[in-house]
């Protein structure tokens, strides 16, 4: 089933928020999915240049904002912190926050609320369910080259992918980091059983 709600609406979830943006820009393809004009749409001017020890960082005043994002070699890490800011420009202005890391697992192993919520409404508004659920289902078990042309179709990391398809809990998808051997975060499909969830370490 999919949602939608008004993308402005401060009691909406920040996934709903996002795929709702996507429905009043009337975007049909995942080709159309140009992050840098829907950011400029909602009052931010995105910059690239090379930071250091951050991915992304927003600085805003009134309605207008910039977004200083980190060159990078794949875009689709460029596109999400895009996205990313765009999350934190919508639901939490006015409020401080840290600026998003240059390294994934970072982010990922994070408990910061406001970080998970923007990073939930990148991830949706890159991939929004009316677009991305389909091009999941296409394939009953994807496989590598599957993915990484899911990958390609959405301009998105192979990682953001596949956190994503998690969430559309279609597949038995889990995807994990870990540290010396220890698991610091995972993305997990609802119906995926819990024991396999208990194993906290790679054996």
């Amino acid at each position: 089933e999919i949602r939608f709600c008004d993308w402005s609406s401060d009691v909406c979830s920040s996934d709903l928020r996002a795929e709702a943006r996507i429905e009043e820009l009337g975007i049909s393809r995942a080709a159309d999915i140009d992050v840098d004009a829907i950011a400029a749409d909602a009052g931010i001017t995105v910059r690239y240049a090379s930071l250091v020890g951050c991915e992304a960082t927003l600085v805003g005043f009134g309605s207008r904002a910039i977004a200083t994002i980190r060159h990078s070699t794949v875009r689709g890490r460029e596109r999400f912190s895009v996205a990313h800011e765009l999350g934190h420009w919508e639901l939490h202005r006015g409020q401080s926050f840290r600026c998003r890391v240059d390294e994934p697992d970072e982010n990922l192993a994070s408990n910061a609320q406001l970080e998970r919520e923007a990073d939930q409404f990148s991830s949706h508004l890159l991939m929004p369910a009316r677009l991305f659920n389909p091009a999941v289902c296409a394939t009953r078990w994807p496989k590598l080259g599957e993915i990484q042309e899911v990958s390609r179709d959405f301009q998105t990391s192979q990682l953001a992918t596949l956190i994503r398809m998690a969430n559309v809990d279609t597949l038995p998808v889990i995807v994990a980091g870990y540290t010396q051997g220890q698991r610091r975060w995972n993305a997990t499909a609802p119906h995926v059983p819990w024991p396999v969830l208990d194993r906290k370490s790679v054996v």
